[in-house]
């Protein structure tokens, strides 16, 4: 925009310059039609020697003068446009800078207000328990997951989906969560929720008495939303190294086979688990 401004302003200069400068051919050529009709007389001039310095130093009629533009029509009209056209590139930068400023002040309290929600808004934190048995008779049991909230403002429509494998490989891949079950709200700074998970495996026939080098693989993701209306998600994996079964125990008609694990359950190292979004 500027360089366009700046283009039509030297354009506009070439174009009074040679108005400007223009001598004023009007006067002359009138004198020149009016001595062609009247005849010529040749009268002597004493003053002929004597005063021919005297002339030198008078301007000549013809010569332009400073005010030249301001007579002529169309010098005005370039310079009332090289005035219209620096007022128009004022009132862009003007308008830019306000623009501008506009902007800023917006970025500003956007940014007030995230950092006011992310300190008011609910936070879940998700806590697998201490396995501690497991049943052989009726499939392996299951395990307990408490999900607690420690914002200043309660969780709404909370939903969690999660699955519990044990395998005798460190690295077994999960199967896909199971679909999402619902807890409904979880209030702030109160009692975690408990929430139960089946135990599953692929390989039932080796969970058995004195049994070593299993792993217990969790994962799973919890959804919820805050009392700002926005959606969160954790998406979380564990992983639990049982070191031995022992014999098993006789309980309510249930054979159950108590673990003995080599330091609880541990995140695993994966970037994109165990953070809230």
């Amino acid at each position: 925009m500027l360089k366009r401004l700046a283009l039509l302003a030297i354009a506009a200069f070439v174009a009074v310059v040679p108005l400007t400068t223009q001598p004023n051919k009007t006067f002359g050529q009138e004198q020149q039609s009016t001595k062609q009709g009247q005849p010529s007389v040749i009268t002597p001039s004493p003053e002929k020697h004597d005063g021919g310095g005297q002339d030198k130093g008078k301007a000549s009629p013809n010569a332009p003068n400073w005010y030249a533009s301001f007579e002529n029509p169309d010098g005005m009209l370039v310079i009332v446009g090289l005035i219209t056209c620096w007022v128009i590139g004022w009132q862009s930068m003007e308008t830019r800078r306000a623009a501008k400023g506009a902007q800023r002040a917006a970025d500003a309290s956007f940014a007030q207000i995230e950092l006011m929600k992310s300190k008011e808004r609910a936070r879940l934190v998700f806590a697998p328990q201490p396995l501690k048995e497991i049943e052989i008779d009726n499939g392996l049991g299951d395990m307990e997951i408490q999900i607690g909230n420690f914002g200043s403002t309660h969780a709404f429509n909370v939903r969690y989906g999660a699955w519990c494998e044990i395998t005798k490989s460190e690295e077994e891949e999960m199967d896909e969560v199971l679909p999402s079950s619902a807890v409904g709200i979880i209030r702030a700074n109160a009692d975690p929720e408990r929430v139960r998970v089946c135990i599953a495996s692929r390989n039932c026939n080796e969970i058995k008495a004195n049994a070593r080098g299993l792993f217990v693989h969790l994962s799973g993701r919890v959804e919820y939303e805050d009392v700002f209306g926005d959606s969160h998600f954790i998406r979380f994996q564990y992983i639990l190294q049982i070191s031995r079964l022992k014999d098993p125990i006789i309980r309510d008609g249930l054979t159950i086979l108590p673990v003995v694990d080599l330091g609880g359950w541990k995140k695993c190292s994966h970037r994109e688990y165990n953070d809230e979004n």
